[in-house]
């Protein structure tokens, strides 16, 4: 069952949701890409955690679509995923009109998990281009950041998620200008701008 949100763009994109009644059909319509993430995030005892997270892109009618399974989406991390298709779109010159992307967040748990903030909006956006390049992303680098006009946008909780990054097992963690901090076991990276994400995370 799909449920528009709200607006993505202009050109009339919408946020759906995908429940838990979705057909087969309406999951496999779509010939996709498939580019696998992880998002940092810190859990309400101050853990810091890792949550995978699949985008997929193929053709369609245009949309952007939201795997709420076990998973609560709040306005933040909306905005987060409608900029992060914004991105992609301004900078790679994508027509985005005959395309679908669905995001699916891999929680491995019967207890909801609360998505908020934007500080997985520069882990998205990478994952949204390299979909659409048909791409992967370097599954050995992590980053944390939300994104301003092309700038990568200081995030609370980099402790925690340094931690969680290197329990991961990532050698490298991106974090935004001002946040670089010591953290046995794990290189510490300063990315200023959306584009250095993209070469790190792309190989390019």
């Amino acid at each position: 069952m799909l449920a528009r949100l709200g607006t993505v763009m202009a050109s009339g994109w919408g946020l759906r949701l995908l429940g838990s009644q979705t057909t087969a059909a309406d999951r496999e319509r779509i010939d996709r890409h498939s580019v696998s993430s992880h998002l940092l995030a810190v859990t309400a005892s101050g853990t810091g955690t890792v949550v995978p997270v699949t985008v997929e892109t193929g053709p369609g009618e245009g949309g952007l679509f939201v795997d709420i399974a076990n998973v609560t989406p709040r306005a933040s991390m909306e905005t987060a995923l409608r900029d992060a298709v914004a991105y992609a779109r301004r900078t790679g010159g994508y027509s985005l009109d005959r395309r679908e992307i669905t995001v699916s967040f891999d929680v491995k748990s019967d207890a909801v998990t609360d998505l908020s903030g934007t500080s997985g909006e520069a882990a998205l956006t990478a994952a949204v281009v390299a979909a659409l390049r048909g791409q992967q992303l370097d599954a050995e680098t992590l980053v944390t950041g939300s994104v301003s006009n092309g700038s990568i946008e200081r995030v609370g909780g980099i402790r925690p998620k340094a931690r969680a990054a290197r329990r991961f097992g990532a050698n490298q963690l991106l974090v935004p200008p001002g946040q670089a901090v010591d953290a046995p076991g794990i290189n510490i990276t300063v990315a200023r701008r959306m584009q250095e994400v993209l070469d790190v995370l792309l190989g390019n």
